[in-house]
């Protein structure tokens, strides 16, 4: 992650894009976040998926003209962004409207030269940008999102700020246990240690603890809604805040797990690899913990999540060597 990071930053400052002024905020699954030189109080998001989709297709064109290529029309890109606004729909239903941020969005052109591509492209389509004359430059229009920036993040000085998000096990650390068992062990035991002990003392705090207790009560309402997570993997992706009251409030800022949802509405019969397993493990049982941690009694079960659904969570060895995805 700490590379692609380095490799956006040193993208946004080559010309002619550094003089967009874009500054790097940060990057999820998918979606890389920036502050636009015109406005702190909003981010924009774009889509490397979209963006490499876009490229790919210029690259195919005979002349490298955006006229070439779907450039003006993004049918594809809306589509997928009603989607997620349909989605986040029962999410917002659940914990209402005031807890989530206002979004919207906007067409942006993001200027293509041979050497943006090599650094976004890496060896990828290499032969292809090599073939490129060196002082090629054109742009690529897109959709891209904006989010307002929450005011306790704006301002964190301004506002006491704490973050409910819990830790998820590298891929690699999960699968060279020695089999499901001692990865499921290796899991339990991150979470006890660092999310669970984050929320000892402040559960002390009844305003806390109420708030807490909404937010863990509505995922698991909406997980035995839809069988799905609330992508609680992020940073900040939920924030806990201090107003200047004394009144303690929250926002989510990022609901939905990145696209496509295919990758997690999926049961574990779908899974023979078990890839996804340490997204639901980890899921499941943060959120049964902090549950028992402040006496919610309709707590959350493994059948709740689409994923164990007419399966137990799984023990023993791990699959053949040449299934496993590693």
């Amino acid at each position: 992650m700490e590379e692609t990071k380095q490799r956006i930053k040193e993208i946004l400052d080559q010309e002619p894009l550094k003089k967009r002024g874009y500054k790097f905020v940060g990057i999820g699954a998918d979606k890389v976040v920036l502050e636009t030189p015109g406005s702190t109080r909003k981010i924009i998001k774009v889509s490397q998926t979209v963006l490499r989709q876009k490229i790919s297709n210029l690259l195919s064109a005979e002349n490298y003209s955006p006229d070439d290529f779907e450039n003006k029309n993004h049918e594809a890109q809306r589509e997928q962004i009603d989607e997620l606004e349909r989605d986040e729909k029962e999410i917002k239903d659940i914990f209402g409207e005031e807890h989530f941020l206002k979004t919207g969005v906007f067409k942006i052109k993001i200027p293509i030269t041979k050497e943006f591509l090599l650094s976004f492209l890496g060896n990828e389509r290499a032969n292809a940008v090599e073939k490129l004359p060196d002082y090629f430059e054109t742009e690529i229009e897109m959709l891209a999102e904006t989010q307002v920036v929450a005011e306790e993040l704006r301002d964190p000085e301004k506002f006491s700020t704490i973050e409910f998000s819990t830790d998820l096990i590298t891929h690699t650390d999960f699968f060279k246990q020695i089999n499901i068992d001692e990865a499921l062990r290796e899991t339990r035991s991150i979470i006890d240690d660092n999310f669970l002990v984050s929320f000892e003392e402040l559960l002390k705090d009844e305003k806390y603890k109420i708030v807490v207790r909404e937010i863990v009560s509505k995922i698991i309402e909406y997980t035995k809604r839809t069988g799905l997570m609330i992508d609680i993997f992020g940073q900040n992706n939920i924030t806990i805040y201090k107003k200047e009251d004394g009144s303690i409030d929250y926002h989510i800022i990022e609901a939905l797990l990145p696209r496509p949802k295919e990758l997690w509405d999926m049961n574990m019969s779908q899974d023979p690899t078990l890839k996804r397993l340490r997204h639901y493990y980890v899921y499941y049982y943060s959120m049964k913990s902090i549950a028992d941690m402040i006496g919610i009694e309709d707590s959350i079960k493994p059948e709740d999540l689409v994923y164990f659904k007419n399966s137990a969570i799984p023990t023993g060895e791990w699959p053949p060597e040449s299934t496993i995805y590693r």
